[in-house]
């Protein structure tokens, strides 16, 4: 692909599965071409996987049903296509139709497996040899953008292989009111997804979901939710069958379940669409195979169990047994997947996160005074890369602040969630992101239990992201914050951004350590972990 790329558009997938495991490869694509504005084309029922991507600019949906059917539609989409002015195709989606779309929408570059007759529409024809078909779709995927640029691919070893979705902070609070009001609020939270879109062959017994769910909730004094599709509602029902829970099948939009997944602390499905989007989460997932090979189709993640049997037919690949006793599927007993959810249970009971909790004004950004609106906040030099070196670090990053504004009538809360928001897309945009934010609105002559150095807000983050204060750290530029991370058994660090310079001043009892800056305290954590 030449130089100077500017404008690209990607070809999505058409089943959920795989567009979710093409997003490692938009990641490369971005990577690659940081420069570029990325958007993708994809089909209204995926779609939804995308959004809020921070390599993303834009979705345009390919509405085959309505404004793009038949012929006369698909001629409005090339000539809505055109209106872009993309020099650049990426094709992750493999039909011919897909090369002909961007061949006659006039884009000038146009990259993607030369397959399916497609490859003199191609001007960057990636072969599609043996060795790609037996790789996981995330490596197919990412051999796409390992075309991109000449010497590029040695660079995909510090590409996350892994999918993620990203949800904003509205979904989140979203899927947490939308449990509580269902009456859902245990503290361990299964979720099943028993369809699979593709045929029955992918699909395991109804009654085994049910044994299993049955004796988690038993076991583990578990809530439990059914997801799936509108066709999936019937068996979602008979997996419900005796049990108490709740089937959101066909109940709820794709970006809705997205984030109801994030709440499970547990998922247990077929090789399906929700399989990935669980992964994608960083939910713990129990995956039953049958046709299917998860060499190919996998979800990845660090708490993933595959429970497959290996017979002389599987895998076939069919959606019907074409020998008619789906043995792949009855083989595997409802003991084999309960030992695996119980395993991961187990684990996740033993398992707590580190954390760095982040004061807001005077660490992330600069302190100008109450900042009441977006326009005012203006971001620390390197605060981005610092976050982002956490998160993949693995560690919880929280931000903890005080906002007396609002209790003195400065500004509303609406206008603190505002600033809170504009925070969010800035650091997603710059490939970082926060895990949660929490915030006092009161008068300190309240003598409230979350203001700072009080630890009411702490023992939210504590319950909401399963966070072990030992092995965390509280970085601010005030001495609040230092002797909040005392209150709570973490270590504190000072920043001499903000008011830390002069906070300094005022130390009785002495932090864990004085950084420059963010990035100075981050790169200290980070040797200091190690040494653990």
């Amino acid at each position: 692909m030449r130089e100077g790329v500017n404008n690209i558009l990607v070809r999505a997938p058409n089943w959920i599965g795989d567009a979710v495991l093409c997003l490692p490869a938009l990641e490369a694509l971005k990577t690659a071409c940081p420069q570029a504005a990325i958007t993708v084309l994809a089909k209204p029922w995926v779609s939804p996987v995308f959004l809020n991507n921070p390599s993303v600019k834009q979705v345009i949906d390919y509405d085959i049903s309505g404004r793009h059917r038949g012929v006369f539609g698909k001629w409005k989409l090339i000539k809505d296509i055109r209106k872009y002015g993309f020099d650049s195709a990426v094709l992750f989606q493999n039909a011919f139709e897909a090369a002909m779309i961007v061949f006659m929408a006039g884009i000038p570059v146009r990259i993607g497996y030369a397959r399916d007759l497609r490859g003199f529409l191609l001007t960057n024809p990636i072969k599609l040899s043996s060795d790609i078909k037996k790789t996981h779709h995330v490596f197919y995927y990412l051999n796409i953008a390992a075309g991109l640029k000449k010497d590029y691919s040695h660079q995909l070893s510090a590409i996350s292989h892994q999918p993620k979705i990203y949800l904003t902070k509205e979904e989140s609070e979203y899927a947490k009111n939308f449990l509580k009001g269902k009456g859902i609020e245990s503290n361990i939270i299964i979720g099943i997804a028993p369809g699979a879109s593709y045929g029955p062959a992918k699909r395991w017994m109804a009654e085994r979901f049910t044994e299993v769910a049955r004796r988690l909730m038993a076991d583990y004094d578990a809530g439990l939710i059914l997801f799936g599709g509108i066709d999936d509602k019937v068996i979602c029902g008979e997996v419900l069958k005796g049990l108490k829970g709740l089937n959101l099948a066909g109940e709820v939009g794709l970006r809705q379940t997205i984030a109801l997944i994030s709440r499970c602390n547990l998922f247990i499905t077929n090789d399906s669409g929700p399989m990935h989007i669980a992964a994608s989460l960083g939910i713990p997932v129990v995956a039953v195979f049958g046709s299917t090979d998860p060499n190919l189709t996998a979800p990845l993640g660090d708490n993933i169990r595959v429970v497959k049997k290996d017979i002389e037919c599987s895998p076939c690949f069919d959606r019907v047994c074409r020998e008619g006793h789906y043995n792949c599927m009855k083989l595997i007993g409802a003991d084999d997947v309960y030992e695996s959810a119980a395993a991961l249970l187990e684990k996740r009971a033993v398992k707590e996160f580190p954390a760095v909790f982040l004061d807001r004004d005077g660490t992330i950004n600069e302190d100008t005074g109450y900042i009441d609106s977006p326009e005012r906040l203006i971001i620390i030099d390197g605060v981005s890369s610092a976050i982002r070196e956490l998160n993949s670090r693995g560690f919880k990053v929280v931000i903890i602040t005080n906002q007396s504004g609002v209790a003195r009538g400065y500004f509303t809360k609406e206008a603190v969630d505002a600033v809170n928001r504009r925070l969010e897309e800035i650091l997603i945009k710059d490939g970082a992101h926060i895990d949660g934010i929490y915030y006092c609105p009161h008068h300190p002559d309240e003598n409230c239990e979350c203001r700072k150095p009080r630890t009411g807000l702490l023992q939210m983050a504590k319950a909401d992201l399963d966070i072990d204060f030992k092995k965390s750290y509280v970085v601010g530029d005030k001495l609040s914050d230092v002797e909040i991370a005392q209150n709570i058994g973490s270590k504190g660090i000072l920043v001499l951004t903000g008011m830390g310079k002069d906070e300094r001043k005022k130390i009785n009892h002495r932090p864990s350590h004085i950084a420059n800056d963010l990035r100075d305290a981050v790169e200290w954590i980070i040797k200091d972990r190690l040494k653990a």
